[in-house]
């Protein structure tokens, strides 16, 4: 019972000061990997002290031991396999904590890299739980790495409209957004030119950090200087046939 006690007071002791000495690091997803690694280790160790104090050789301990290895690993297979991938995640780096990711049809920014789980908070401020597993094995688009990624927003006009005119007041609008990178510089196409409606494609990049306010800004300000000009989106026209009557 002693050394349960002052184990117990010693463990905590050491997780802490691991954690403070973590806390002041850079922020790369180690942290909470290894503490609940340490937090793990150190029962372990406290186990195995408390085993010989009652009597119990070393052999007879580590007997005792791989025989729940054995039977933990066959119960635990999944969690075994998840633990490994939290491990490959750590060596191999495809994202660290506060980078934005996205993984199969979950996306969100990484919280918490952790034994068995990734915890992801999405733009909606859900939380999502990844098994290391999967995500250490699956496809993962890390959209922070590069800093800034390509958008891409549409306007549609009538044929009759001045399509140089709408080019510019686009353009003008995206130089213009302080959160628009100038460098590479927007770009202006056009889609498609079906029915009368022209369809217009602007491309520019926009830090990921910014992209879910920006881009509805953006949008907002294209159509109000469009209305200035008097320039109004098209509507889709549907085409409506009168049958004969028999």
């Amino acid at each position: 019972i002693i050394i349960y006690y002052i184990g117990t007071y010693i463990n905590k002791l050491i997780y802490h000061l691991v954690k403070k000495y973590l806390k002041n690091q850079p922020k790369t997803g180690v942290d909470t990997f290894v503490l609940s690694f340490i937090k793990l280790g150190l029962k372990v160790v406290l186990f195995i002290l408390i085993i010989n104090q009652l009597g119990f050789t070393a052999t007879s301990v580590a007997a005792l031991l791989a025989g729940i290895g054995v039977a933990i690993g066959s119960a635990f297979n999944g969690s075994l396999g998840n633990f490994a991938g939290g491990f490959m995640i750590i060596l191999n780096k495809p994202f660290k904590i506060g980078d934005y990711i996205e993984y199969d049809k979950f996306h969100g920014d990484v919280k918490e890299i952790g034994m068995i789980h990734t915890i992801l908070i999405t733009p909606e401020n859900k939380t999502v739980f990844i098994p290391n597993g999967i995500l250490s094995n699956g496809i993962i688009l890390n959209w922070t790495r590069s800093g800034f990624i390509r958008s891409e927003f549409q306007v549609q006009i009538e044929h009759i409209e001045d399509i140089e005119k709408v080019k510019s007041i686009a353009l003008s609008v995206f130089r213009n957004h302080p959160k628009v990178q100038n460098n590479p510089e927007p770009t202006i196409i056009i889609r498609q030119a079906i029915q009368g409606i022209i369809t217009i494609d602007i491309r520019a990049f926009i830090d990921i950090k910014e992209i879910w306010s920006v881009k509805p800004q953006v949008q907002e300000l294209i159509l109000q200087e469009l209305r200035k000009e008097h320039i109004e989106q098209a509507i889709p026209k549907q085409m409506l046939v009168k049958s004969d009557e028999a």
